[in-house]
């Protein structure tokens, strides 16, 4: 079957949206010859991507296999039974409040949390008119917003070992995609000990199902080939940045985001020392 010479337009009046707000729309359908419509759809999706172990028969083992799930999923329903003049344009407004409890948009390496509005015809006797568009999910404004220096007591975390232990200091609250996050390291060790690197990272941990990975977004390399004598402790200051993606801190069904500041100390041949702070990022 042939699909219907028709033009479609899909307008939204925001793409990027927070739970709970109203996201409202247009449509318009033009076309030089008329057709009829069984019915039109608008659906306002959230759909998720993630990975699950299961037997192949044909390899005799197990292999990871995407699956998709809607996790939200409103309709709207217009021109029932209705006939598309040749040369007329019509249209068709619509809007959908987002739930309050909205997964959040995630495009991570693996986890994947998308949103779409997608408008479709169901046309007599020829194939189906659609079109769509992307919209994104993120973090309303919280507390933190109003502060976006993070100026308040400080975060500290504790690690590596007796001979060479780290303290590692941030400011507290939540972060936004390209926030600086500013802070310190501190190192004491025991004995004399050499370092072929001190540096800061960025993490971000990432579930998908079956599938995880970790991504090292930022770091910030301190010091290199360091030598340093027992009973004394250094201190260094560090930035990292959070990159503008949207990649939060979730927790979905099936996706998992979780990030964290991590000190290393590293040592040649043998293990490296770490310290490391969660946080979260909206």
């Amino acid at each position: 079957m042939r699909r219907p010479e028709a033009t479609l337009d899909l307008q939204l009046d925001a793409e990027m949206l927070a739970p709970g707000e109203e996201l409202r729309g247009r449509v318009d359908i033009s076309s030089r010859k008329g057709f009829d419509v069984r019915v039109g759809r608008v659906t306002l999706e959230c759909i998720e991507t993630f990975w699950r172990r299961e037997y192949d028969p044909g390899t005799r083992s197990q292999r990871n296999k995407k699956k998709k799930q809607h996790l939200v999923d409103l309709r709207h329903r217009f021109m029932v039974d209705a006939k598309i003049q040749g040369g007329v344009p019509s249209f068709e407004e619509f809007a959908f409040t987002l739930p309050e409890d909205a997964p959040l948009s995630v495009e991570g390496k693996i986890a994947n949390v998308s949103w779409r509005v997608r408008v479709s015809f169901n046309v007599s006797g020829m194939r189906d008119l659609h079109i769509e568009h992307p919209v994104f999910v993120r973090s309303g404004e919280s507390k933190e917003d109003a502060d976006p220096t993070h100026d308040h007591d400080s975060v500290l975390a504790t690690g590596g070992s007796d001979e060479h232990k780290l303290s590692l200091e941030i400011p507290p609250g939540d972060w936004k995609p390209g926030d600086s996050i500013a802070g310190s390291l501190r190192l004491d060790v025991v004995e004399d000990s050499d370092s072929p690197e001190v540096r800061v990272e960025l993490e971000r941990f990432e579930e998908a199902g079956s599938r995880d990975t970790t991504v090292t977004v930022d770091q910030d390399v301190l010091e290199r080939d360091g030598s340093f004598r027992g009973g004394l402790g250094r201190e260094w200051r560090f930035a990292l940045t959070v990159p503008e993606q949207l990649a939060p801190s979730v927790q979905q069904s099936e996706t998992h985001v979780r990030w964290k500041v991590k000190g290393i100390f590293s040592r040649t041949l043998r293990r490296d020392q770490f310290v490391e702070q969660h946080i979260t990022v909206v």
